[in-house]
């Protein structure tokens, strides 16, 4: 694909992208190679140099994930970065792991409605996700003896019924199970992160490279002048990358994310 910017910023989910579980191991890579982030997750050592020689090149790296604080933290030393939007962008954190004091502040009225309405859900009997969460919370079907989001929605309108403050996504995580609703603040969520980094940095979509595999990553993606993905990851993403003229490494494992990091690099080196 031509680019009509340079690239200076990468975007990229972490679950299933960078980092993989057992299932997704090659069986040429030796055990040596791969570096365990803990919750039987492992990043290859290849990925680590490719990120390395990435930031090298100059590119801003921003992790940009659903993960939460814990494994934040036993990750944030094996994985090169410059920033990290967790809990899908709702709270943002430099590469010290501290919570961008100005994002805070754009998002605290929003949190008051955030938490006012996650207790009222509770009020109803819902099993409410917040552990490890300041910024966002999860609602889970099946912790709530249903069978999915349609039947949970059906029983729970309030579910329908949340404020204007808040953002309400359709979460499936990584391994892929069920789906689950999650709520974030309305001026939080990936894109919106990833766009106050680009206007803290003078950049635009033109110059972000994005990286990811689930249904949740397709707004960066779409917006990204270059998107890459694996495949094996979400049809819907890997048609939107294939017709964009994106990447779709060959392979849903190490392999597959060192594929898409080399190219990225070829890419940047030629500019």
């Amino acid at each position: 694909m031509t680019l009509e910017q340079k690239i200076k910023l990468l975007c990229s989910d972490v679950l299933g992208t960078l980092v993989h579980v057992p299932t997704d191991h090659d069986s040429e890579i030796q055990p040596e190679e791969l570096v365990d982030v803990g919750g039987r997750r492992y990043i290859y050592r290849k990925t680590q140099q490719y990120l390395k020689e990435l930031q090298q090149q100059g590119l801003i790296v921003v992790l940009v994930s659903g993960m939460r604080m814990p494994s934040y933290r036993g990750m944030v030393s094996h994985i090169l970065h410059d920033y990290a939007a967790i809990e899908d962008g709702s709270l943002l954190l430099s590469k010290d792991g501290r919570p961008d004091p100005e994002w805070v502040g754009i998002l605290t009225a929003e949190l008051v409605f955030l938490n006012s309405y996650k207790q009222e859900l509770r009020n109803l009997g819902l099993v409410i996700d917040d552990l490890d969460r300041t910024a966002s919370f999860r609602v889970d079907p099946k912790a709530n003896d249903r069978n999915d989001l349609e039947q949970l929605a059906s029983n729970f309108p309030e579910l329908n019924e949340y404020p204007k403050q808040l953002r309400r996504t359709e979460h499936k995580p990584y391994p892929p199970v069920h789906a689950c609703y999650q709520f974030v603040p309305v001026s939080g969520g990936k894109v919106n992160a990833i766009e106050f980094v680009m206007a803290r940095l003078g950049l635009s979509w033109g110059n972000v490279a994005a990286f990811g595999d689930d249904l949740n990553d397709m707004e960066m993606m779409e917006r990204a002048a270059y998107p890459t993905t694996l495949l094996g990851a979400n049809d819907a993403i890997q048609r939107m990358t294939y017709n964009r003229g994106g990447l779709v490494a060959p392979s849903f494992s190490h392999k597959g994310t060192i594929t898409a990091l080399s190219k990225l690099v070829e890419l940047v080196k030629a500019q």
